[in-house]
């Protein structure tokens, strides 16, 4: 779309290098009162066309058609006195075609050509530069538009992924607690310590499973885990797995009971080194209690 910035631009070009026509000179009249710095502008353009003009190389009349002329006028100077009366075939004046004054106004009307044609390469340069401006500055726009949304996607993904794993833990316990529930013979066993802590034990004879649930028992340091223990009659303390501990601080285990081991009389919690231990130490023993 051209604008009214353009169309001044255009026309003071035209009317510096004398190639306007009277319309459009006074559409260029128009838009300097309209507008008075547009005045000083369009003084620039015709410094800059008469710059370029005067930049340009001057042409001057082949020496055939210059030596003859000048020859004519020597000889005449030289007479002087009356003239003879012109011969036959001689031409007046008025006939002679001034050779000179045509080859001026030819090199004339090139140099206003020339201008003309420099003014609007220019012209049509500066458009081009501020077109490619714009795309350049649209491109950019479109380049963070486009890192943004991507960002927010991955953020996005990196959420949806996150929920993801927590409901396939959540559908993971939902299906042990179905699978523990349809036992027949499912019993339950409750451990209670004397500063608060409960231990919950689902019990699967059948399949020789535990289903361990820990609540309200104190953080320890990184390196340490809660260690489960079987207490049997014969074989005494038998380790029974570590402990995880969930989201909601709840320690949790699902533990298999040994194929050889068959009276389990107490359950008891200890506090071990990280990855469990083979013999509970005494007195880090935190909660125990019979089945």
């Amino acid at each position: 779309m051209t604008t009214d910035r353009d169309r001044f631009e255009e026309l003071a070009a035209l009317c510096a290098a004398g190639a306007a026509t009277a319309v459009e000179q006074r559409a260029l009249d128009a838009l300097i009162l309209a507008d008075p710095i547009a005045m000083a502008e369009y003084r620039e353009f015709c410094e800059a066309g008469a710059l370029l003009a005067e930049a340009l190389p001057r042409e001057s009349p082949p020496a055939q058609v210059l030596d003859p002329v000048r020859h004519s006028i020597q000889t005449t100077s030289s007479r002087g006195g009356p003239q003879s009366p012109p011969g036959p075939g001689h031409k007046s004046p008025a006939e002679v075609i001034d050779l000179a004054s045509r080859r001026l106004r030819r090199s004339a009307v090139m140099t206003t050509a020339s201008v003309v044609a420099t003014a609007a390469m220019a012209l049509l340069w500066l458009r081009e530069r501020d077109h490619n401006s714009e795309l350049r500055e649209k491109l950019a726009i479109e380049s963070q538009l486009r890192e943004a949304q991507v960002a927010r996607e991955r953020t996005r993904n990196a959420q949806l992924t996150g929920e993801l794993h927590k409901a396939s833990r959540h559908v993971e316990n939902l299906s042990k607690w179905v699978d523990f529930v349809q036992t027949p013979q499912l019993s339950l066993a409750t451990l209670s310590g004397d500063d608060g802590p409960t231990v919950k034990i689902f019990i699967d004879p059948e399949k020789r499973r535990w289903l361990v649930f820990a609540y309200e028992l104190p953080s320890i340091p990184e390196d340490r885990d809660y260690q489960l223990w079987f207490i049997s009659q014969q074989e005494g303390p038998v380790p029974a797995g570590v402990l995880q501990r969930r989201p909601d601080r709840t320690l949790e285990a699902e533990i298999t009971i040994p194929a050889d081991l068959f009276d389990i009389q107490q359950a008891a919690i200890s506090i071990e080194k990280k990855g469990g231990a083979e013999e509970p130490t005494l007195d880090q023993i935190k909660i125990i209690g019979p089945l």
